[in-house]
């Protein structure tokens, strides 16, 4: 903001006695006036202020980023909802069918909110202690992607069944594109020629489909081969490798093979212990320092390890923080270590806030 309602009354004040060489005085029609003007003129500077930042790409937010993300040829990558199999039994076999209905709630353990649905009717034969069912998340986002024996509580339990559980991950969850990820990406189109023919344009046009988080190119171990390794929410099918081969008509051209591969993922933790000068209000600036982190944190890149330095400063930028200690079990040096052709999958981060 680069000006206040104060400065505007007070220049207003200034110039009326000016031009009428008189005093204003307090309380009289003549100040409320300026005053009702002042606010006015504030609220039209706000507002031009506001258009102003969303102009630039550097700047905008929300449905304002979109759009310049729309004169680049770039659109936002939406959320993804997790899915996998359910687990639902008894402990000792019944001599009666059990109906498991479609729609029937599941939740993980540690967390009510984070809620999965069964996709079909799946019946539990007399004489069976167990059976699987096909389950999808609520709600997009990558919270509600589970490890095996996450999800055991029943929402509202079908009668007869005792308990669930999923035996395998529950996976493919991915959150809305931030405003942060989707910012670069479009200004990643101004800094690579997009001729569809160098390496970062044809990784770009991959990164721009849907489904696919990031891309590396690179020349394969084996001759005459060109290994594409993407990073995506679930695994790459041969529709996905079609799909992604289509991009490199250059390749086919000089008899070059093109090997699609799926990223691995180098599962991590992390924990940092903020102490504060003071805290005014601990659950906001524990969230603000949670949702810095977080975006730092899921990138989601290949090869691309983190800087324990780059997430110190996304903490210390608070004048209320003193010291951050930030720790992880993948923790190499002062790196959280990315293995190659990997990319960093956050599990677990943790903010601790103390005061000093």
């Amino acid at each position: 903001m680069k000006t206040t309602w104060e400065e505007i009354q007070k220049s207003m004040t200034e110039t009326y006695e000016n031009y009428t060489q008189k005093k204003l005085l307090p309380g009289t029609v003549e100040e409320k006036k300026l005053q009702a003007i002042a606010s006015e003129l504030y609220a039209l500077s706000c507002y031009s202020d506001f258009i102003l930042k969303q102009a630039f790409v550097q700047s905008a937010t929300g449905e304002y980023l979109d759009r310049h993300g729309e004169l680049r040829n770039c659109k936002r990558k939406s959320g993804t909802k997790a899915s996998g199999i359910l687990s639902f039994g008894i402990n000792e076999a019944s001599d009666t069918d059990i109906i498991i209905e479609k729609g029937t709630v599941c939740s993980k353990g540690e967390n009510p909110l984070i809620q999965y649905i069964t996709n079909e009717n799946v019946t539990l034969a007399s004489g069976q202690t167990e059976c699987e069912v096909l389950c999808t998340a609520m709600e997009n986002g990558e919270s509600f992607n589970a490890q095996g024996g996450e999800i055991t509580v029943l929402v509202k339990a079908p009668l007869g069944i005792e308990y669930v559980i999923n035996r395998d991950d529950i996976t493919g969850g991915s959150d809305d594109e931030s405003d942060s990820a989707f910012r670069k990406r479009i200004i990643e189109t101004f800094k690579i020629p997009l001729n569809g023919f160098n390496k970062s344009s044809i990784e770009l046009e991959v990164k721009n489909i849907e489904d696919y988080n990031d891309c590396h190119i690179k020349q394969s171990s084996e001759a005459g081969k060109v290994d594409v390794i993407v990073s995506c929410t679930r695994e790459l099918t041969s529709d996905d490798t079609s799909k992604i081969k289509s991009l490199f008509p250059q390749c086919e051209l000089f008899g070059v093979e093109v090997q699609v591969k799926n990223a691995s993922k180098t599962h991590y933790n992390v924990k940092a212990l903020v102490t504060m000068n003071y805290i005014d209000d601990k659950d906001s600036i524990r969230q603000k320092i949670y949702d810095d982190l977080y975006e730092i944190l899921t990138r989601n890149k290949i090869d691309y390890s983190i800087t324990l330095d780059e997430l110190r400063k996304a903490v210390l930028k608070y004048d209320s923080v003193d010291s951050v200690e930030i720790t992880s079990d993948a923790l190499l040096g002062d790196l959280i270590n990315c293995n190659t052709d990997s990319y960093l999958l956050l599990d677990n981060l943790e903010v601790e806030l103390y005061e000093k």
